[in-house]
C-alpha cells in the first residue's frame, strides 16, 4: 500500500523543497501525492516532482499522482510529461 502524501494548493519556488521533503518518505512502498487541491504550480513545482520520481526510482519505488487537478493535468499536458508520472483517479 502507497504512504500517501497531501500536496499544498499552490506548488512553486516558495514551496517547492517544502514538497520535496514531504515526499522522501523512508520505507520500501511507493509514494502517491494526492494532487486534488493544487490550485497552482509551475516549472520549479514540475522539477520538483521530476526530481522525486527520479530519487524514488532509484530506491525501485514509484510516485503515482492521485487525482490531478486541472492545473497539473494541464501543465503536464503542455510539458508532454503525462506518461512520465504513474496517474491515478479515485
Amino acid at each position: 500500500m502507497p504512504h500517501v502524501v497531501h500536496a499544498r494548493s499552490e506548488i512553486d519556488p516558495l514551496s517547492c523543497l517544502d514538497l520535496i521533503e514531504s515526499l522522501e518518505v523512508p520505507g520500501k512502498s511507493d509514494v502517491e501525492l494526492d494532487c486534488c487541491d493544487i490550485v497552482f504550480i509551475d516549472s520549479s513545482g514540475l522539477l520538483a516532482l521530476v526530481e522525486a520520481q527520479a530519487h524514488l526510482a532509484s530506491e525501485g519505488r514509484q510516485l503515482i499522482l492521485r487525482n490531478p487537478s486541472r492545473p497539473l493535468a494541464r501543465l503536464l499536458e503542455l510539458t508532454e510529461m503525462v506518461d512520465r508520472f504513474e496517474i491515478r483517479q479515485s
